[in-house]
């Protein structure tokens, strides 16, 4: 299950349905799947009936990706970056959370819609900065920040996001994310996220052809 507004439901639907052909996804179920030492019996019958598939199709679909534009695919994205002060926006979304919309430049949003752990990743950073400064405060409690929804282009990505706030700490969490934003730490996970992977060749391509038009 997944907890997920009624108004984001066609959008996280579709990030799912993307996210399970990824070839991340699948390498993990096989490598979960791999047999412990306390796993003999169980490993020979698997071996006997399904060891050869599992193993064969995920190299057949990964060597060719890498070796079609090997140099180009893994080009470093130049780093991203953030006017926390005009590019970030946080409002009460109701007496008991809070939403923000953040706008990151030099930063690809379908790497974002295609690959949510890199989200997450993003979210978790901000989270962290938020509890830390909190703390500092004396404000206790749990603050996590859930990216529901990215949209954007090639060249900038909007972070939509809610964190469970009780109204009467509002301003004080509102002022705490606008100035996490700022931490050179966040924007510096921003940018690891935004890297290319090896099977994104195509967007990273895209990228450097927008980059020249302009």
């Amino acid at each position: 299950t997944i907890p997920c507004d009624k108004s984001q439901h066609q959008t996280v639907i579709q990030s799912l349905k993307d996210s399970c052909k990824e070839k991340d996804f699948i390498d993990t179920v096989t490598a979960e799947n791999q047999p412990d030492e306390d796993d003999s019996s169980s490993e020979s019958d698997e071996e006997s009936k399904e060891g050869q598939t599992t193993k064969i199709s995920p190299k057949q679909t990964s060597v060719p990706r890498p070796t079609k534009a090997s140099g180009k695919t893994l080009k470093p994205s130049r780093p991203s970056t953030v006017d926390c002060d005009k590019d970030h926006t946080v409002t009460a979304k109701d007496d008991k959370n809070l939403q923000g919309v953040l706008v990151v430049k030099s930063c690809h949003a379908t790497r974002f819609a295609r690959k949510p752990t890199r989200c997450t990743k993003v979210g978790n950073k901000l989270g962290a900065l938020l509890k830390s400064r909190l703390d500092k405060a004396g404000i206790k409690g749990q603050y996590p920040v859930n990216i529901v929804k990215t949209a954007g282009d090639k060249t900038q990505t909007e972070f939509h996001y809610t964190i469970p706030c009780d109204k009467s700490q509002h301003q004080t969490v509102i002022q705490s994310l606008k100035d996490s934003c700022k931490e050179k730490d966040f924007i510096d996970t921003v940018t690891a996220e935004n890297q290319p992977d090896e099977d994104d060749s195509s967007s990273e391509s895209d990228e450097e052809a927008t980059s020249m038009y302009r």
